[in-house]
């Protein structure tokens, strides 16, 4: 993003202009809110918010196919995807809703954390009532989407949140799985590690075909999130194949 949104830099960050909420913008406003974000067209997204605030800048924009339901995005959702961390600001301070969903049920949090984006989830964190453990239609926690992707900081900010559901599970079409038995498959070692030590986490969950997060790594051949997950049983006192001390490969 450009650095002279309206003439100011702070902290190598620049910062929009303070909203105007009085005015109610008509229709169509929103969608050029969407795509002066998307064209990362700062100067442009600081004349429109100036302008119209409100409704306007949390618009649904819906895909060009309306079936499409994963494609509706507000300007907020698309911000924080693309990593815009002066947009998100300015446009929570101009009313945009944190807990807003697309069509799928995805909210702003998700996309931020499915993106990797460390500084937009914390920012996101702070807003109050966000809701850490909102899941869209798949059962997709923002938890669970950064243990998939890989992104160790945002676990570990997700983690910090005593909100936060360590053991949420995934819908059934996913076969409900949590966030330690996607991270195990997937080989992130340093996830596996940080959910291993919170003892919070449950690490004899089964998800719907019955395996635990140490048979879902055996499985895919991630051995050290094997051994990680063995040696965490072990501290705990569990005892047993079931419950990981046996290590097979």
């Amino acid at each position: 993003m450009s650095g002279d949104i309206a003439g100011t830099k702070m902290s190598g960050i620049a910062r929009l202009p303070t909203p105007n909420a009085t005015k109610k913008a008509p229709a169509g406003v929103g969608m050029a809110v969407y795509e002066a974000v998307s064209g990362a067209n700062s100067s442009e997204l600081a004349d429109l918010c100036k302008e119209w605030a409100g409704n306007a800048v949390i618009d649904r924009y819906k895909g060009p196919n309306k079936f499409e339901k994963s494609r509706e995005r507000t300007a907020l959702m698309l911000a924080a995807a693309e990593g815009k961390e002066s947009a998100v600001t300015w446009l929570l301070s101009a009313g945009a809703k944190a807990n807003y969903t697309n069509g799928y049920g995805s909210n702003v949090l998700m996309s931020a954390a499915a993106s990797g984006n460390v500084s937009i989830v914390r920012i996101l964190l702070c807003e109050p009532g966000v809701l850490v453990n909102a899941q869209d239609m798949s059962g997709y926690s923002a938890l669970y989407l950064a243990s998939h992707k890989g992104h160790v900081d945002i676990v570990r900010l997700l983690l910090a949140d005593e909100q936060c559901d360590v053991n949420i599970r995934s819908g059934d079409s996913t076969k409900a799985c949590t966030p330690l038995h996607e991270a195990a498959f997937y080989g992130h070692t340093e996830i596996v590690q940080l959910l291993a030590d919170d003892l919070r986490v449950n690490l004899n969950a089964k998800n719907s075909l019955g395996q635990s997060a140490i048979a879902e790594a055996r499985r895919n051949s991630k051995h050290e999130c094997v051994r990680i997950l063995k040696a965490a049983a072990l501290a705990r006192g569990i005892e047993g194949e079931e419950n990981c001390t046996c290590v097979c490969f």
